[in-house]
């Protein structure tokens, strides 16, 4: 078995990556029509302030979601393409394939005031979030179906990232809030949950190099963020006015992503949120097999 293989049966076991083969051959045998034409991909782990940052530029003319899920079965994903929590019964929503064959109303947004350039409009964007375990965290095998999308259909990646020990609290928390949310990892998986998701965008971005956006960019300079990513959709538009979107036009950084600050930032990352896995004490009686407990006949002093 193939290490990439290995890694996606890891998360939940044979029946779980079972089930998500069944979903897969479904996906490629339903007739969903052809991709957009342009794409805004946006590769995150979870509780990074994705579903915010695409709700925020569906605010812009020319971004919207995709109505079929076309790109997540193009891809070889498995996922719900918006959260279930903020799902719209609204009259007003868009009617949304989330699942493969399951619409919901997505919300709609708009900013008010907002206009963009003809030359704009003529070239609309799609947009969609994927997170590594919607591929099985099998880059390889993503990477070959987004380079075969590629062909057909303009795809711009943005990699967006979170400092890691806030992104575990945020998921820890939400778990706490919502009990059916990511049900199948239980608190004490959580740390090593995330730290793959981190190696597996690691690894996904050494191969393919994108925009990175940082959520403490989002959360801080929000307007210019955004900027920034308009500037990479449509390099030749005349950047937003600040009267009609309230956005600067200054970019936060080059566009161009440095692969080794993208690496450090990621190991370091990794390293960090091991520190927030809870740590087993052994039942009473049991005997530490550490070195300090080979040292001490009581066992070593974390035991104690």
């Amino acid at each position: 078995m193939s290490a990439s293989a290995a890694r996606a049966l890891a998360p939940y076991g044979l029946l779980h990556a079972w089930h998500r083969w069944r979903r897969q051959l479904a996906a490629r045998r339903a007739d969903l029509g052809a991709p957009p034409e342009r794409l805004v991909l946006i590769l995150c782990n979870p509780r990074s302030g994705s579903t915010w940052l695409v709700d925020a530029l569906r605010c812009h003319p020319a971004i919207e979601l995709h109505p079929r899920y076309t790109v997540f079965a193009l891809l070889g994903c498995v996922g719900r393409r918006y959260p279930l929590d903020l799902a719209s019964g609204a009259s007003d929503a868009a009617q949304v394939e989330v699942e493969l064959g399951r619409w919901s109303g997505v919300p709609p947004f708009a900013c008010e005031g907002a206009e963009a350039e003809p030359a704009v409009r003529a070239l609309p964007y799609a947009i969609e979030k994927i997170h590594p375990h919607f591929f099985g965290h099998d880059e390889g095998a993503f990477l070959a179906r987004l380079a075969a999308l590629e062909r057909r259909a303009q795809v711009e990646t943005v990699y967006l990232t979170r400092e890691p020990q806030a992104a575990l609290r945020s998921f820890l928390s939400y778990q706490r809030r919502n009990p059916r949310w990511n049900a199948q990892i239980r608190p004490p998986q959580a740390p090593r949950h995330l730290r793959r998701m981190y190696e597996t965008l690691l690894r996904t971005a050494r191969r393919r190099p994108g925009l990175v956006v940082d959520y403490d960019d989002l959360a801080q300079r929000f307007a210019p963020t955004l900027a920034l990513m308009l500037a990479r959709l449509w390099p030749h538009a005349p950047p937003p006015s600040a009267g009609a979107w309230g956005w600067g036009p200054r970019a936060l950084r080059n566009d161009r992503m440095d692969v080794h600050e993208l690496s450090s930032r990621y190991l370091q990352s990794t390293r960090r949120i091991t520190v927030l896995a809870p740590r087993r004490r052994p039942r009473a009686g049991a005997r530490c097999r550490g070195s300090a407990a080979r040292a001490s006949p009581s066992g070593c002093g974390r035991c104690r």
